[in-house]
């Protein structure tokens, strides 16, 4: 992971029912951004962003092909 933000709009409360949705924002190279949604029935608690980098030896890596596929198709 290399960022995370989190962005506040309501609390949940204990015996809440929250869901989460996740959706890729955008793919690139090497990095991923994803959105989490988190809900308490319609109504959004939170966004955050977190955007999470491929490595390999230590270092910024292309992602995968099959990696690659999977975080692109719709």
């Amino acid at each position: 992971m290399k960022a995370s933000a989190l962005e506040w709009s309501s609390s949940a409360r204990w015996g809440d029912t929250v869901t989460v949705d996740a959706e890729t924002e955008r793919v690139g190279r090497t990095s991923v951004a994803v959105r989490f949604t988190v809900r308490v029935g319609e109504r959004i608690c939170c966004v955050v962003r977190t955007t999470y980098v491929c490595v390999a030896d230590g270092r910024a890596a292309p992602w995968p092909d099959d990696v690659r596929a999977r975080l692109t198709a719709r």
